[in-house]
């Protein structure tokens, strides 16, 4: 369990890098607007790809998605 934590620590903190050292009010403010891009994103995906069945379609949204993930 312990592991997990730590895991999500790490990552949250690799998250947050460039917005530690801003004021309160903006360091709120940039944490609600990478939230925000982060769920757009991934309701693009899943308009991108709605099921998760294979097929042509599947192929070239699977390479979109992966695009807009590791994009940001």
């Amino acid at each position: 369990m312990d592991e997990v934590v730590t895991a999500r620590k790490e990552s949250w903190n690799k998250w947050i890098k460039e917005l530690k050292d801003l004021p309160m009010v903006e360091l709120a403010d940039a944490i609600s607007s990478k939230i925000m891009d982060l769920l757009a994103r991934r309701r693009m995906i899943g308009r991108i790809r709605p099921n998760k069945g294979g097929g042509a379609n599947g192929a070239a949204s699977t390479s979109t998605a992966e695009y807009l993930i590791l994009k940001y």
